[in-house]
């Protein structure tokens, strides 16, 4: 490693790492005449210098932009991970740990990471449910309770508009007999163990509705819900 000082219009100095690269193979990128590696080799090249959560969410980023899969991670880090490489125990904790349908925020990732760390059962991540002719999305949900934990960020949820069609969503998923846990960015970074505690209420109560064949409350008692599979991920149809 050698450094390099770059001069600006204004005089300014800035230091340069130059880092030396090893090719295993990979396809080589042009973006902005620039020559680059693909995401799963930069996420492998990085992770020695990110924290576990913050390595998490450049991950879910970049899978949601389609620029990697799980599937390509693992690949590639079969080739060039390995005993011996910084950031190899990252990756496969990072792997070990990420299911299908990414997250789409940094609230997500920290939500998902809260009850991974608890003694919560795994839920199901971004959960299609349909109601009606609406399609939505659960951000994680048991569905064989019919029970959700939902997180609600100012970026998303911050406009009156968006504040009204939030308490459509909600209608409408307590209908099918949803029961959810709503938390915001202080519920899940300032007070996880309460959170946790609401989820765990929840659930518990949820469970002993399942176990007791007390049927889930809907608005409409000839609506049924039915859990369906399928190549998109699992979801919940409503059945008339």
């Amino acid at each position: 490693m050698r450094r390099v000082e770059i001069a600006t219009g204004d005089h300014s100095f800035f230091t340069v790492r130059v880092h030396r690269f090893r090719s295993y193979g990979e396809p080589r990128l042009v973006v902005d005449g620039l020559r680059c590696v693909d995401a799963a080799r930069t996420l492998i090249d990085i992770a020695p210098h990110l924290d576990a959560e913050t390595l998490e969410a450049v991950f879910e980023r970049a899978r949601r932009l389609g620029l990697v899969s799980i599937e390509a991670l693992a690949r590639r880090f079969a080739i060039v991970g390995g005993k011996g490489r910084p950031g190899t125990g990252r990756i496969r904790t990072l792997l070990a740990g990420t299911t299908p349908n990414p997250l789409e925020s940094l609230l997500e990732v920290k939500a998902w990471r809260l009850v991974r760390s608890s003694t919560l059962p795994d839920p199901v991540r971004q959960l299609p449910v349909t109601v009606g002719a609406q399609n939505y999305r659960l951000d994680f949900a048991w569905p064989h309770l019919r029970a959700a934990f939902e997180t609600e960020g100012f970026e998303w949820h911050g406009t009156h508009a968006r504040w009204k069609q939030d308490r459509i969503r909600t209608s409408a998923l307590e209908g099918l007999g949803w029961r959810t846990v709503v938390a915001t960015w202080a519920d899940v970074v300032s007070r996880p163990a309460e959170t946790i505690e609401r989820l765990a209420a929840m659930l518990a109560e949820r469970t002993a509705l399942v176990r007791s064949g007390e049927r889930f409350r809907c608005a409409d008692p000839r609506t049924d819900a039915v859990i369906r599979t399928s190549n998109s991920g699992r979801g919940v149809t409503p059945r008339a």
